[in-house]
């Protein structure tokens, strides 16, 4: 048994050999218990295991399709399947997988197809002994397949026939690959249990050593003609011969006289000494023996474990399955969670970066609010102070008021009486200047008594004006600021001068135009003549 770490590039293979006679094993559970003991002591009692399954309970087939994919792909093959089932009422279990186009097909398919019940027998089997977690079931034809593309590369590439031969204890399969392809995958009936008997009839001082290091030992090229061991080497020459006449009679002429150019064996019987050379004399066909490396030395019993553990990795380069309905759903979920992770994280991103965004703006605004209402409490306790302020300031402008009054009236009269003295003549005189309101006193009494009121204050109440030291009653709504006082906008003047019977007003006439040309006043003009 092999599994297959990653601790590293490339993979790591760390090998375990159970022998029946050796370890005492007389069934499948007993050696599921010895394969769950060696896990649990290197502590990968959880790792993903591939199960393999004797090729003899499984078909496989290379069936040429037209070239289509997805769900109508899948109905062509469960028709295929249904068909090399036949009538059996027993339940089967399928996987494809479509291989590139070559050798004439357009559209390969690779089906491997076997009953369910020999595969729920074995994984109860493994997980009840065991305590393992089967990850999935292959078949061992393409495990070994697997085996050699990851380890034979250069010889997988070339596109003539190769020739791969599991020799396991009791069973033996046969695999032709081209091109990296498997084209067929058969049983043969001589497997290395069949030479083990052949050894048992020989002395045992004639062949030293014990179990595998036994068969090493042996030299058949040395063997008499008549040795049990060269009977059952050509039985297994002979079941090597119509493996390939099968393959070649049902496949296309493309391949079905192309030679086999090179021979791959592994399994147990591999290491039978001289195998492979007298079957590279027999075959005329350079035969190799492969399989993982383990301290330097290839161990071909392992090649289809190695395998195993290739498609337990999902390193396979040949991926079939045979799962129960169950375990494949379980699979495909499983295989589909990094998709359901991808949409949650499309679906739920964008909505998490909004919600944080929208968090830091809230977290910014709040803030903001936050130093308003703190100004606006400083902006409160300052309230007091402004309103007796402008309170003061307004009591002032009051008291100012006469003062300001008559500063400006008095500015006003005295460049009045300055402009009229520079237009009188030597026999002129004024008598009387006075403002509008002094000299139409009647007008001055039908007036409201200043119809302007004091300004509002901005920190009054509604209703109400702020003058001098308190907030104006409705009861005094006439007191008047400095700002309210009407301006001096006319002024009107009397006085004598010479009557001249021919023209009395020509020289009330001369001092108005003189007035006007003076731009001392806005404009100057006189009573009216009659």
């Amino acid at each position: 048994m092999q599994i297959c770490g990653r601790p590293g590039q490339p993979l790591q293979a760390l090998c375990c050999s159970l022998s029946n006679a050796e370890e005492g094993i007389l069934n499948d559970s007993e050696l599921y218990q010895g394969i769950g003991n060696w896990l649990r002591e290197l502590g990968w009692q959880n790792c993903p295991a591939c199960l393999g399954m004797p090729q003899f309970l499984a078909s496989t087939l290379v069936a040429d399709f037209p070239v289509v994919k997805g769900a109508v792909l899948a109905r062509m093959v469960n028709a295929e399947t249904r068909q090399l089932a036949g009538i059996s009422d027993e339940a089967f279990v399928n996987d494809f997988q479509p291989l590139k186009s070559a050798f004439g097909r357009q559209g390969p398919v690779l089906i491997g197809i076997c009953r369910e019940a020999p595969i729920q027998e074995k994984i109860t089997a493994f997980i009840t002994n065991a305590q393992g977690r089967p990850e999935t079931v292959a078949m061992n034809g393409l495990a070994m397949a697997n085996a050699f593309l990851a380890l034979e590369k250069q010889s997988a590439a070339t596109d003539k026939p190769v020739l791969l031969l599991d020799l396991g204890q009791e069973t033996a399969t046969a695999c032709v690959l081209a091109a990296g392809q498997p084209l067929f995958v058969g049983t043969m009936l001589v497997a290395a249990e069949r030479f083990n008997k052949a050894l048992q009839s020989k002395q045992s001082w004639e062949v030293e050593g014990e179990g595998m290091a036994r068969w090493q030992n042996i030299r058949l090229g040395d063997e008499s003609p008549h040795s049990p061991l060269l009977e059952a080497a050509r039985q297994l020459e002979s079941e090597i011969q119509d493996v390939v006449e099968h393959w070649r009679s049902q496949e296309r002429p493309e391949l079905a006289e192309t030679p086999i150019e090179q021979v791959f064996v592994c399994g147990g019987g591999a290491r039978i000494g001289g195998l492979a050379e007298w079957l590279q004399q027999r075959l005329e066909v350079t035969v190799t023996v492969f399989g993982p490396e383990e301290e330097g030395q290839i161990r071909p019993e392992f090649a289809v474990a190695f395998g195993l553990a290739l498609q337990a990795a999902g390193k396979a380069a040949i991926e079939i399955a045979l799962l129960p309905p169950e375990l494949a759903w379980r699979k495909r979920r499983q295989k589909r969670l990094p998709l359901l992770w991808l949409a949650m994280l499309l679906l739920f991103g964008p909505l998490t970066l909004w919600q944080v965004l929208a968090w830091h703006n809230y977290g910014r605004q709040l803030e903001q609010m936050r130093d308003r209402s703190t100004r606006l409490e400083l902006c409160a306790t300052l309230l007091p102070e402004l309103e007796n302020m402008q309170k003061k300031v307004q009591l002032h402008e009051s008291q100012l008021l006469p003062v300001l009054v008559g500063l400006r009236a008095g500015r006003q009269l005295s460049t009045a009486l300055q402009a009229l003295a520079e237009v009188c003549a030597e026999d002129d005189w004024f008598v009387y200047l006075a403002d509008e309101h002094s000299y139409l006193p009647a007008k001055q009494q039908d007036r409201p008594a200043a119809a302007t009121s004091a300004p509002a204050s901005l920190f009054a109440p509604a209703g109400r004006s702020a003058v001098g030291d308190s907030f104006l009653p409705p009861e005094f709504p006439n007191r008047r600021l400095p700002q309210s006082v009407d301006r001096q906008e006319v002024l009107i003047s009397a006085g004598y001068t010479n009557f001249v019977p021919s023209q009395p007003y020509e020289r009330v006439r001369e001092m108005a135009r003189r007035l006007n040309e003076s731009q001392s006043f806005a404009g100057v003009d006189i009573l009216p003549e009659s």
